[in-house]
C-alpha cells in the first residue's frame, strides 16, 4: 500500500517550459482524493520552491517539500521546518580552488537567492532558469559561515571534464558528496544528504516507511531516491542509471509521466 508520493522537479512534475501541465495537477487531486500525502523532493531550495508554488498552479496539491537534496524538509500544511547538514565555507573555497582553471562558474543557493563570487553568463543563465534572483559577494567573507551546497554551472558538452577533474578532489578534513543533479550543475553537498533520507524525516510524524512510498524522478541523483522507496518510477527521459533502479518507466515528462505514474500506483498496487 503507498500512502506518499514524492516528485522530483525538473526533467519530472515541471515540463521543459517550466509549467506542470494540467494532467499532472489532475493526477496530484485524484492522489489526494486517496488519502496520499504528496510531496516534492528536489535539489532546489525550500525557499525558492515555495515562491514558484502559485506560478506551478500545485498549492493546495503538495503537502510536504524536501528541499536542496534532502537538508531542508517543510510540512506546508503546519509550517514545520528543519535545515541541517549545510557545507563547510572552507570545504567550498577548496572545491572552488580546484575547479579554478575550469570553464565553470561557482554558485550558492541561500534564502532563495543565488549567490556567485563574480559576474558572469553562467550565474546569468541559472538565474533565468531557475527564475531566481543572482547576488555577487566576496566569498571570502560569504564563506565564513556553512552553507547549503556549492553548484558547477557548466555547458552540457564540457560536463564530462567537470566529472573527470572531480575524481582527483581529496579532502582528509572534510567529507562532500557530488554528483551531476542537471545537464549543465555538478554539485557539492554533505554526504549525509540525501532526498530519501528528507523523505524519511518529513514522514516520520505521519508514521509512513519509506516502503509504503513511491517516487518519481529523472536525473542521476534521483538513483538513490527510487532505491530507497517502496515503489520508484522514472521518467522516460530519465538517465539510465535512474531508470535502471525503478520499478517502472513510465513516458516522457512532456507527455504527462508523472500523470501516467500516479494513475498506475491508484490502479495497480492500491487497488
Amino acid at each position: 500500500m503507498i500512502r506518499a508520493m514524492f516528485f522530483d522537479l525538473d526533467g519530472t512534475l515541471l515540463s521543459r517550459n517550466g509549467s506542470v501541465s494540467l494532467q499532472n495537477r489532475e493526477a496530484l487531486e485524484r492522489a489526494r482524493e486517496k488519502g496520499i500525502l504528496t510531496g516534492i523532493a528536489t535539489g532546489r531550495e525550500l525557499s525558492s520552491v515555495q515562491a514558484l508554488m502559485d506560478k506551478w498552479q500545485i498549492d493546495g496539491l503538495i503537502d510536504l517539500i524536501v528541499g536542496t537534496g534532502g537538508s531542508e524538509v517543510c510540512d506546508l500544511r503546519t509550517g514545520y521546518i528543519e535545515q541541517d547538514h549545510f557545507l563547510d565555507g572552507e570545504l567550498i573555497r577548496e572545491v572552488m580552488t580546484h575547479f579554478e582553471d575550469m570553464d565553470c562558474g561557482f554558485v550558492v543557493p541561500l534564502h532563495g537567492k543565488l549567490y556567485a563570487p563574480k559576474e558572469d553568463r553562467f550565474i546569468r543563465e541559472l538565474s533565468a532558469a531557475d527564475e531566481l534572483p543572482y547576488e555577487i559577494v566576496d566569498f571570502d567573507a560569504f564563506l565564513t559561515s556553512p552553507k547549503p551546497k556549492l553548484m558547477l554551472v557548466t555547458d552540457p558538452e564540457k560536463m564530462d571534464q567537470i566529472v573527470e577533474r572531480a575524481g582527483t578532489f581529496r579532502n582528509d578534513r572534510y567529507k562532500a558528496a557530488s554528483l551531476i543533479t542537471a545537464s549543465i550543475l555538478y554539485e557539492y553537498m554533505d554526504p549525509q544528504v540525501t532526498k530519501a533520507g528528507g523523505i524519511a524525516k518529513i514522514l516520520e510524524p505521519f508514521g509512513i516507511t519509506l516502503e509504503e512510498t513511491a517516487a518519481f524522478g529523472d536525473a542521476d541523483n534521483d538513483e538513490h531516491m527510487l532505491k530507497s522507496v517502496g515503489f520508484g518510477i522514472a521518467m522516460g527521459n530519465g538517465s539510465e542509471k535512474t531508470k535502471a533502479a525503478a520499478d517502472l518507466i513510465t513516458v516522457d515528462s512532456e507527455e504527462n509521466g508523472v500523470a501516467q505514474g500516479i494513475d498506475y500506483v491508484l490502479e495497480k498496487i492500491n487497488q
